[in-house]
């Protein structure tokens, strides 16, 4: 039998590489644009403009989840919870770059902050919530992280035959190859042409599909109705009708409740501040939201509940089922380039993923620990070795979980989209006391602080002990995050108003200076796009 990397496989291998090596010719050029600063290097110097900022937005969310991990979650357990889950994602995210993000677009330009962490910790005058806020936010971003090279081996592993460990140390490799050489700025603009390549493999296989329909979509939803009406309604992860009533419901509550957190991921709020002008904000939700709820949604989620049953079924993992469709039927040459635009979609997200996590080490812990007494090469380079640090951490995170699975436990592999939907999702909404504090100016240091020390306890302690919940509520299935986050807004609203707020020169600072840069200012950065 011929070796996976031979023949046509090699022949696939080799288009990857090309690919790679075309991206990689981005990524120095742009890099030498470069001003060599932190700033310039975690935020591109505030310098990207609508176009670019429509596809480094874009595809930092639509990641290799949106190929692989979407699909196969509605394939295994119907659409019910999905789709309210996935809308309020993008509808939040959204709100983070056009209307919360302008204040951190704002603060980057006047003031010269490279991180939202290294704001907001000066914004509560305590440089230690930082280490706090930024150890908190690198582990859920680690989990999320892990997420993208484990979807590169897996489509890799189902068009070739490639070893999944192949594939994990390739996208790992290529990702942080791409972010050590030019920081965000790279990420941002090879994210273009990662992107395009995406929209076409994605909407493409979608076309493909609904050709090979025999009876075409509304026959093929006719079958599904008949035959398994739970894929269009189920909102139960552990399959049709296992919960039912109150457990079904307070499930789904928790879930969606998730959702709200698209304008919480941490990685996210760097989005705003690589702007060179808040204009572009202007344009961003339009752009956004018909390729988020129109696009992305409905193909995956048709792919998923009722293409996939149709055309791919009884598969035995479902996050193959985009990538099985594609190769089987649009052949081996259109499943190379989806997996190519699945690929991209991994790398990209990777991209801003890493540089974000790599700051927040090298800005928010590594130089307050030195007391800001460290030049730009320093902090430069201590981001560029953390990056690799936490991409090997992660890989082998996202291995043990898709491979390694028995080592550590599990009954089965984790499926990819429970990377973001159970784990990375809730643990970034414990961010809402942060952005509550950037914007008002009442929160105190020690609601912000405890609040969210608590509400983590709270999501750990869920996370690992699952009955958790259930001795509390007496309610099945209801994830963590429904009691943390309630507990901690609660703690934080009432700590507030038991605590002293922020000198008079801190309100001064980041409400009636910023806002007056903000929303007077004649400089003419802030007019143009």
């Amino acid at each position: 039998m011929a070796e996976w990397y031979t023949g046509q496989g090699g022949i696939i291998l080799g288009l990857i590489i090309l690919m790679s090596l075309v991206v990689l010719g981005i990524t120095l050029y742009v890099s030498r644009k470069s001003k060599k600063t932190v700033q310039d290097y975690v935020l591109a110097g505030s310098s990207l403009g609508i176009f670019v900022l429509y596809f480094y937005g874009a595809f930092t969310i639509m990641s290799a989840w949106t190929f692989y991990g979407l699909p196969g979650w509605v394939y295994a357990n119907g659409q019910g919870i999905i789709i309210p889950w996935y809308m309020f994602i993008h509808l939040f995210q959204v709100s983070i770059v056009t209307i919360l993000g302008i204040k951190l677009w704002g603060a980057a330009k006047y003031y010269g902050y490279s991180t939202p962490l290294s704001l907001i910790a000066d914004r509560l005058e305590s440089q230690s919530a930082q280490y706090i806020f930024s150890a908190v936010n690198l582990i859920f971003l680690a989990i999320y992280l892990a997420l993208q090279p484990a979807a590169i081996a897996i489509g890799l592993n189902v068009l070739v035959g490639a070893p999944l460990e192949f594939g994990f140390i390739y996208g790992a490799l290529l990702s942080a190859l791409i972010a050590f050489i030019g920081g965000m700025r790279s990420v941002a603009y090879t994210n273009v042409f990662l992107g395009a390549w995406f929209l076409i493999a994605f909407v493409g296989t979608f076309i493909i599909a609904l050709l090979n329909l025999p009876n075409g979509l509304t026959g093929a939803a006719q079958q599904i109705l008949e035959t398994k009406p739970w894929l269009f309604s189920n909102p139960d992860p552990f399959g049709p009708a296992k919960l039912t009533g109150t457990d079904r419901l307070a499930y789904a509550l928790g879930y969606i409740l998730s959702g709200f957190s698209g304008a919480l991921w941490i990685h996210l709020m760097y989005v705003p501040m690589t702007l060179r002008s808040p204009v572009a904000m202007k344009w961003y939700p339009t752009l956004q939201l018909i390729s988020f709820p129109i696009i992305f949604t409905i193909v995956g989620v048709t792919i998923g509940t009722t293409v996939g049953h149709v055309l791919a079924p009884n598969l035995p993992r479902a996050d193959q089922v985009f990538q099985y469709i594609a190769t089987q039927y649009g052949g081996i040459w259109w499943g190379s380039f989806v997996y190519i635009g699945a690929f991209a979609a991994a790398v990209s997200t990777m991209g801003t993923m890493v540089v974000a996590a790599a700051s927040l080490w090298s800005v928010d812990i590594y130089k307050c620990l030195k007391k800001g007494k460290c030049t730009d090469k320093e902090i430069l380079w201590q981001t560029r070795i953390f990056l690799w640090i936490l991409v090997i951490v992660s890989t082998f995170f996202g291995w043990l979980a898709i491979v390694g699975w028995k080592y550590i436990g599990l009954p089965a592999p984790v499926p990819l989209a429970d990377f973001l939907n159970f784990l990375a999702s809730p643990g970034f909404a414990l961010n809402v006391v942060l952005l509550i504090a950037l914007y008002w100016k009442r929160a105190t240091k020690e609601a912000t602080i405890i609040s969210f020390i608590v509400g983590f306890i709270l999501l750990a302690v869920g996370y690992v002990y699952q009955p958790f919940t259930y001795m509390l509520t007496g309610i099945k299935g209801l994830p963590a995050l429904v009691i943390a986050l309630p507990v901690e807004l609660i703690l934080f609203f009432v700590i507030t108003y038991l605590t002293k707020p922020a000198s008079d020169q801190t309100i001064a600072k980041f409400f009636d200076q910023l806002e007056k840069y903000i929303y007077e200012s004649p400089d003419p950065q802030v007019e143009k796009i």
